[in-house]
């Protein structure tokens, strides 16, 4: 049997977590624009940050034990 609770969200924090999802959406609408065949995976990430930046939010990913980029991205429509 696993010991994970579950935990209760304030009003606050489904507040924050809105508004997070909100960036992220304009985040992502963003980084669709921009692909095209022939861009790199480090052009997608340069935006990708620079986005974050321009939100005032951090990367989940970036420096997440040594992970060295924005977004995990790779090839055939794979982008996390």
């Amino acid at each position: 049997m696993s010991s994970r609770k579950i935990i209760i969200k304030s009003k606050s924090d489904i507040k924050k977590m809105r508004k997070a999802g909100i960036i992220l959406a304009q985040i992502v609408q963003e980084l669709e624009a921009f692909v095209e065949p022939g861009i790199t995976t480090k052009d997608i990430d340069d935006l990708a940050f620079a986005l974050c930046e321009k939100n005032h939010v951090l990367p989940a990913f970036k420096g997440y034990e040594g992970f060295p980029a924005t977004v995990c991205s790779g090839l055939n429509d794979i982008v996390v």
